[in-house]
């Protein structure tokens, strides 16, 4: 509204200028139309009442120009508004277009998306049954496996029962067989002690020695019987076998490695002590035992083809049986063994001279039973050779003469007495006698002299003489070898082998 100093006139002139000035104000064109409607309102009746001179100055052609202009300024402005609510209704248009455009595409994705569910329902559904006929098909699998394992388990179940069945009846077949077999032997022993109750009135088996050496057979196999009974348990301790097993290897190579010479002879009787002193209790027994055993051996191997290879074994032997005296006496023992005439001690033929095999096998001679039950024993060739080697290895021992050890010339002298007497002259007797005094003979004529000589005197006038008389033309050979020794003294002379060089000259030529 005009103020009290500003005339309406002049406010309606400043009203028109604001409006065509603020066109683009804040203040709204309808609300300033009213507003200039109003002030010529006012206007016209100021100037029909007492308007003063200075309002009447305004001309009604220059209100009636501004009025033109603002009404055309109005048009301009209607004209916009009418083109902004054309542009605002073509974009009503377009947005209801796309609104229904998006419907439509709604619609079309809520159909697809409906077709999709019902094809995802329909293959949940294919799914679901498809997962049914599986656990329907797993379910009659399983049903007709644990049917087939059932059938197979009553299957096994009938086989078990039916091993067990014929295990029973194999057990109880099997003890009726052992119960005939047990009874078979019943009979087979009784018949056997029928039987040599029998031969026993026809043959009986006589042994014949000196009760001197038949006391000195005992004490010498006294040490052998206990040394085999104290090492029952260990021979048989599996825990043990392989100290065994080292000490047969140790033992039998250091036997292999004895050769005729001093040098070598020292070497493996130092070697072999060693061993023995880190023995202790039943291993220093096994290794005694072991140790003679397979000096025996050699009586086989050795002796029997070389005579002379009696002198390092038995001075090995005396060696050390001087830091173990009951080694000898194990020693003893096994030749007694495994030679009688060693003893001496032989048996008696059966009747007229007959020999059967338990004749043979108290003699010691090798009696082997074939598959057929048919029995070989060994030739008297062989038997007499091995016989030879036993007796040289006994001489070789008793002829060292050391005065550590138990055995010596008194021990010598003692056999040869035995032989002479107490058996009867045969081929075997001999041939023991032959055997020994190739060996101790220069040795018992340096210690006894004419004692010995008068022993030979008896030899040759009586037991030579009784040899004769047997008529057994097997005994001519070993008769005319101790003829010989006789006749000839070869007792004077040290026996070949005896005095051993120091050392093997080939072998340092050799080398």
């Amino acid at each position: 509204m005009p103020s009290e100093r500003e005339p309406t006139g002049h406010f309606a002139i400043r009203l028109l200028d604001e409006a065509s000035s603020d066109s683009d104000s804040e203040v709204s064109y309808d609300y300033k139309r009213v507003q200039m409607a109003t002030v010529l309102q006012q206007y016209a009746w100021d100037m029909s009442g007492d308007s003063s001179d200075e309002e009447s100055c305004f001309s009604d052609s220059k209100i009636h120009q501004r009025v033109a202009s603002l009404e055309q300024d109005m048009a301009n402005i209607q004209q916009e508004e009418m083109e902004a609510l054309r542009s605002s209704q073509s974009r009503v248009d377009s947005l209801q277009t796309f609104l229904m455009k998006d419907s439509m595409t709604k619609s079309r994705s809520e159909q697809v998306l409906q077709a999709i569910r019902q094809q995802h329902q329909a293959a949940y559904l294919r799914d679901q049954a498809a997962v049914q006929a599986v656990e329907q098909e797993m379910e009659m699998k399983m049903k007709a496996k644990r049917a087939e394992e059932e059938k197979k388990k009553q299957k096994e179940e009938a086989e078990r029962q039916r091993q067990e069945e014929e295990q029973k009846r194999r057990q109880a077949a099997e003890e009726e067989r052992l119960q005939e077999l047990k009874k078979q032997e019943e009979r087979r022993v009784q018949e056997q002690k029928e039987l040599e109750e029998k031969e026993k009135e026809a043959y009986r088996l006589v042994q014949i020695s000196e009760p001197d050496a038949t006391a000195y057979r005992q004490r010498q196999t006294a040490v052998l019987q206990e040394y085999n009974t104290s090492l029952k348990a260990f021979c048989e301790d599996a825990s043990m076998k392989d100290a065994r097993r080292g000490i047969k290897k140790f033992i039998t190579l250091s036997v292999q490695q004895i050769s005729a010479t001093q040098e070598q002879v020292n070497k493996k009787s130092n070697s072999l002590l060693h061993f023995l002193s880190e023995q202790h209790d039943l291993q220093r027994k096994f290794s005694l035992v072991t140790l003679a055993s397979k000096m025996l051996s050699q009586c086989e191997v050795q002796i029997t083809r070389l005579h002379s290879f009696a002198f390092p074994l038995g001075e090995v032997s005396v060696s050390i049986g001087r830091q173990y005296p009951e080694f000898l006496n194990v020693l003893v023992g096994m030749l007694h063994n495994e030679c009688p005439l060693s003893i001496p001690l032989v048996f008696r033929p059966g009747p007229k001279g007959s020999k059967d095999v338990k004749y043979f096998r108290a003699m010691r001679f090798k009696v082997e039973t074939t598959e057929a039950s048919s029995v070989s024993v060994e030739n008297e060739e062989e038997y007499v050779g091995r016989l030879q080697g036993y007796i040289r290895l006994y001489a070789a021992i008793l002829q060292n003469d050391s005065p550590a050890t138990d055995f010596g010339m008194s021990e010598a002298w003692s056999y040869v007495a035995l032989l002479l007497n107490g058996i009867p002259s045969s081929r075997y007797s001999a041939s023991a006698l032959d055997a020994f005094l190739s060996i101790a003979g220069f040795k018992m004529y340096t210690r006894f002299r004419r004692q010995f000589e008068k022993l030979l005197a008896y030899v040759t006038a009586y037991f030579l003489q009784d040899l004769k008389d047997t008529n057994d033309p097997d005994a001519n050979a070993v008769a005319a070898r101790l003829e010989s020794y006789i006749q000839s003294k070869v007792f004077l002379q040290p026996p070949e082998g005896r005095s051993m060089p120091v050392r093997d000259e080939s072998s340092y030529s050799r080398a």
